[in-house]
Parts: C-alpha cells; sequence; structure tokens
C-alpha cells in the first residue's frame, strides 16, 4: 500500500481582508474623545494670582492618548463628539453593503484633527503604463473644520501624485448633528459616496480625454501661462504685482519663468517614461499638479510640517482647490470635443 494515496493535504486557510476597526487598532488610532470643562485664565498684573474664568458654554474636547491628554478643539456644551470608532463602523457597515471596497488604510491629520479610511475603489490606466488608482476616503474631523464626509481620491501611481480630490467640490457631505452621537442612516451614506464616485467617473473622462489629445508645445506653454495666471492668484501663491515697480514685475516673472521650465522638464521626462500618453494634454496637466503638490509655497500652522501641511492641501486646501481650476483650464485649451 502506498501511503501517500491517503494523505489529504490540509486546507489553506483564507486570507480575509482587514476591518476598517482592526486597521485602526493597528495604528493606534482607536483612542477616544472627551468633553472636558473649560477655563480661561486672565492675568491680573505683577504679583497676583490670575483670575479663572468658566468659558461656558465652550468646553474643551480632548483626546486621550496613550502619552497624555490633548486638547483638539472648544466646542459648545451641547456638542457630542464622533469617536474614531464610529467612523471605521461605518466604512465596514459601507464594504458589507458592497457600498465602498475594502478598507486599506486609516490616517489622521492636523496633530489628530482630522480622521480618514481609505477604501479601496476602482481605478484606471491610460497608454497601458499611467496607472491611476482611486479610493474612497471616507472622513471626519474633531474640531469641526470638515463635516462627516465620502469622497473620492485619484492618486497617480507614477509620482504619487494626488491629482483631483473630490472635496473641491463640495460633494459628499453626511448631514449628521453633533448632538446625540453618531447616527447615520446607511442610505445617506451611500447617497454620498455614490455622488462622490459620480465625479470620479467623470474626472476619468477628462484624463481620456486629455491623455488622447496630443499637443504641440506651443499649446503646453499657452496652457501653462493661463495655468500661471490662475495660480499666481491664489492665496498660497505669489500675486503680480499691481503698480508699476519694474522690479516686483520682474520678481513676479522671474517666478513664472521657474515654474515654467519646472513643468517643461516634468513634462519631457514623463513623455519619455511614458510613451503611451507622451507629448499630450494629460502630461501636460499632470506637470503643473506634480508642482503643485510638492514645490509650490504651502501654508504651515500649528507647528505642522511641510509635508503635513502638503498633505492637506492636496485633499482639503489650497492645492485641492487649484488642481481644480487648472483641470478646467487644461479641458478648455487642450481637450479638444468632448
Amino acid at each position: 500500500m502506498n501511503l501517500e494515496t491517503y494523505l489529504i493535504p490540509a486546507p489553506v486557510p483564507a486570507v480575509t481582508a482587514p476591518t476598517a476597526v482592526e486597521l485602526l487598532a493597528s495604528a493606534g488610532l482607536d483612542w477616544t474623545v472627551h468633553k472636558r470643562p473649560l477655563a480661561a485664565l486672565i492675568d491680573q498684573g505683577p504679583g497676583r494670582l490670575p483670575q479663572v474664568v468658566d468659558a461656558a458654554p465652550h468646553v474643551a474636547l480632548v483626546a486621550e492618548l496613550a502619552d497624555g491628554p490633548v486638547v483638539l478643539s472648544a466646542p459648545k456644551r451641547g456638542y457630542e463628539p464622533f469617536q474614531n470608532s464610529d467612523l471605521a463602523e461605518l466604512a465596514d457597515r459601507l464594504h458589507s453593503a458592497g457600498a465602498v471596497g475594502a478598507p486599506e488604510r486609516v490616517e489622521v491629520m492636523r496633530g489628530g484633527r482630522v480622521v480618514l479610511v481609505h477604501c479601496a475603489a476602482e481605478g484606471f490606466t491610460l497608454g497601458e503604463t499611467d496607472e491611476t488608482k482611486r479610493y474612497t476616503v471616507l472622513g471626519m474631523s474633531h474640531d469641526g473644520t470638515l463635516p462627516l464626509f465620502a469622497v473620492s481620491l485619484a492618486t497617480r501611481m507614477f509620482c504619487q501624485n494626488q491629482l483631483v480630490s473630490m472635496a473641491a467640490k463640495g460633494v459628499g457631505g453626511i448631514r449628521v448633528r453633533h448632538t446625540s452621537g453618531m447616527r447615520v442612516r446607511l442610505d445617506q451614506a451611500e447617497e454620498a459616496v455614490a455622488r462622490s464616485t459620480a465625479l470620479a467617473q467623470d474626472f476619468e473622462r477628462h484624463a481620456r480625454r486629455l491623455a488622447g489629445r496630443t499637443i504641440t508645445l506651443y499649446q503646453a506653454l499657452a496652457f501653462w501661462r493661463l495655468a500661471w495666471s490662475t495660480l499666481s492668484a491664489e492665496p498660497d501663491g505669489q500675486h503680480a504685482p499691481l503698480d508699476a515697480d519694474r522690479r516686483a514685475w520682474s520678481r513676479w516673472d522671474g517666478r513664472r519663468a521657474a515654474a515654467t521650465d519646472a513643468w517643461l522638464r516634468t513634462y519631457n521626462d514623463e513623455s519619455e517614461a511614458l510613451p503611451g500618453v507622451a507629448w499630450t494634454g494629460w502630461l501636460a496637466f499632470n506637470a503643473v499638479t506634480r508642482w503643485i503638490d510638492n514645490e509650490r509655497v504651502v501654508r504651515r500652522s500649528g507647528g505642522r510640517t511641510e509635508a503635513e501641511a502638503r498633505a492637506y492641501a492636496a485633499l482639503f486646501g489650497s492645492a485641492a482647490r487649484a488642481k481644480t481650476k487648472v483641470l478646467a483650464l487644461a479641458l478648455q485649451s487642450m481637450g479638444g470635443r468632448a
């Protein structure tokens, strides 16, 4: 008898993707937030104790971290905070309902004031090798700067560029009152996901339109002149001088020339590396968005590093707004007929 005839291979256990709740815990972001009394200290002058004044109706919203509490914001007393776990559970509910893909990662921004869950979504590839991944991002803030939301985000893998944040178009908000904790109807959340997904599909159509449009160098330069004029009027940009100061105009024009040189180098380099989309409006557009994400002046506050400030701006700030405007210019000047 051949014993091997009777040996049955042991079954290989199925590997299941982690849930958003599990990702939250593994990242150490399953901390909670609580309301605490808030008071103001008023200086009474040398040699006198400060006066303690109740800051009602405001309270301190405190994150209970492993290394100690951190104040995140000062909402009014009737405000009921959402917990990070509430957001993760919402992501898992949406994934179970088939509204979003599997949760892939969680992150916080602005010192824990903004919490995000990234769920996989269907991306696209241009010219066989220029891949763009897409994520449905569920998020909320602990400081009142952002609502509970669901947005679509496209990331171009060639340069890790955050192309267009759908948050910049003001969609995806989920109306939930901060008075009784997070009680979100699944259909509300699914509607928000559907709205942001529709915009993501629009963006893919725009990308394919630009990628199918071969342009001349003159067309690229004309587009970049329009882009600079738009970007130089942004709050974080360098405004064109309004007076007749020649030196001011010279400095402004020097910044324009430096930006254009950077865009041209990126455009040439990517056209050599990605022949399937070489010398197209898509690469001329991406030369500008890549510069916005990595080189353009960005505001920093609250002790944030430059990298943190750029990451937030790419999703919700000036970079997201600027890229939305630049996309409209690219379609107008290089997109041809829709």
